[in-house]
């Protein structure tokens, strides 16, 4: 009886053996075919399914037309959607174009790509001899050299850009002057003051608008800047009328009233030389020709 009895007991452990080899030979056929498959969807996904069709860019700009966007992202119909790199498409729309501000590429299954592109609004136009350079609010360089600056674009002097390229960003040395440029737009925005011709941040001590064409306003430093451009505005709402021209000092306290002065004489104008009798134009153009500031 002894014997017997391990006689069965390695039977069941023989069979047993058996049992797992059986599992792991069928094991290993169930993993070959799993990546077979997976290779296989991943080869038809590649090569058969999902060709691009239709390749959409928007929105319309005054910049880039739909044909130029989408020959620099390098899609063509035909591709596989998997296989387009959009954070690299992305990058490239803008590196080479300096009005797109942000690009987003997303495939639309079964068989589309659309491009979303955010272009960029000029915010400043700092002037050099060279022309205008303009930003945009987050300091990219939008354009360089160009002869005017297009309306509702705050015109900077006292900061000069040489050698700026479309495209880049606005050199660290410029920063600082940009950092005072924000503060004060910030300002003009907050009280709501609007036809803002020149701002000058040659001195950060001696800030200076020119509104209106008619009216230079010295704001001395940065400091309390708000609260004397709000002062500024209630004296010009106040006492401005259509042959006003002068100068306000802003940050006299208590702030005083508009002095008449020939704004346009050169010992007086503070601003580029170059500029005065282009402003000097427009101010006669919308007061009549011969009528010019006179001194009070």
């Amino acid at each position: 009886m002894p014997k017997k009895g391990r006689k069965g007991t390695g039977d069941r452990a023989a069979k047993g053996r058996r049992r797992r080899r059986r599992l792991i030979k069928y094991s290993l056929y169930y993993l070959m075919f799993l990546v077979f498959a997976v290779a296989a969807g991943v080869l038809l996904s590649l090569t058969v399914f999902f060709k691009l069709e239709t390749i959409v860019a928007r929105p319309q700009n005054p910049h880039y037309t739909e044909a130029e966007l989408i020959r620099v992202s390098g899609i063509t119909p035909g591709q596989n959607l998997l296989s387009i790199k959009s954070r690299r498409v992305e990058a490239a729309l803008v590196d080479a174009f300096p009005y797109v501000e942000k690009a987003d590429v997303r495939r639309e299954f079964p068989a589309g790509i659309v491009i979303d592109v955010t272009i960029a609004k000029p915010v400043y136009a700092l002037y050099d001899l060279g022309g205008y350079t303009l930003l945009s609010a987050g300091g990219r360089v939008l354009e360089a050299g160009i002869a005017l600056p297009p309306e509702g674009v705050l015109v900077v002097t006292g900061m000069p850009a040489p050698d700026l390229v479309p495209g880049e960003s606005l050199p660290a040395s410029l920063s600082e002057k940009k950092g005072m440029l924000d503060y004060l737009r910030e300002a003009l925005l907050d009280v709501e003051l609007e036809d803002i011709r020149l701002v000058d941040v040659s001195d950060r001590l001696d800030l200076k608008l020119f509104y209106g064409n008619c009216l230079v306003v010295q704001l001395g430093s940065e400091s309390d800047l708000v609260q004397k451009l709000r002062m500024a505005r209630y004296v010009i709402d106040e006492t401005m009328s259509e042959r006003t021209a002068g100068i306000l000092y802003a940050a006299e306290r208590p702030m005083g009233s508009i002095r008449p002065r020939n704004i346009f004489d050169p010992e007086i104008w503070p601003f580029p030389e170059e500029l005065r009798g282009h402003h000097q134009a427009l101010y006669a153009q919308a007061r009549g020709a011969g009528i010019m500031p006179q001194e009070g």
